[in-house]
């Protein structure tokens, strides 16, 4: 489960709120069930996660590089929740139009937006990501650690919006 304080990312969710991810670590998972509280004592429910969102954990460090170049020389390493999809490669032409994006989470639950290129699967769910394109949609690139949450920004992310006065 991420919570990610992410810059927008589809036209309809131009409003307060956050990008939240959900994945299945076992066969039977049916879903989430998004809560929140304003209180630390009551819970409203949110929207419902019935699908399993592609992500996992960074398994090496990824260290920090420029926004301004594709990044060639680090790869980064991810293994995938079980219940997650797969990751594809795809062509330089296909990043420039957005394709394959990522969010690294960072421990503050802001996140640093990638794109990757190239997508080799080492093991089953393990993956060796290259050409990554860092700090997109004017997010911070940095380090990451080992075990920081990888979420890949598809459809099965969901936008949970918050009252002005959450902020």
């Amino acid at each position: 489960f991420a919570v990610m304080n992410a810059p927008v990312m589809r036209d309809e969710d131009d409003k307060a709120g956050v990008y939240v991810a959900a994945a299945g670590l076992a066969r039977g998972w049916k879903g989430a069930i998004i809560q929140a509280s304003r209180d630390g004592v009551t819970f409203e429910n949110g929207p419902q996660a019935t699908v399993s969102a592609t992500m996992g954990e960074l398994t090496a460090e990824l260290p920090a590089h420029s926004r301004y170049a594709q990044d060639w020389a680090n790869t980064l390493a991810v293994t995938l929740y079980p219940l997650s999809g797969e990751l594809d490669s795809v062509t330089h032409e296909q990043i420039i139009a957005g394709a394959n994006a990522a969010a690294i989470v960072y421990p503050s639950g802001k996140v640093e937006i990638i794109q990757f290129q190239t997508a080799t699967e080492i093991a089953p769910r393990q993956y060796e990501l290259t050409g990554i394109m860092r700090g997109r949609k004017d997010t911070a690139p940095g380090t990451h650690a080992a075990g920081a949450t990888f979420v890949l920004l598809d459809n099965n992310v969901r936008f949970v919006a918050i009252k002005p006065d959450d902020l």
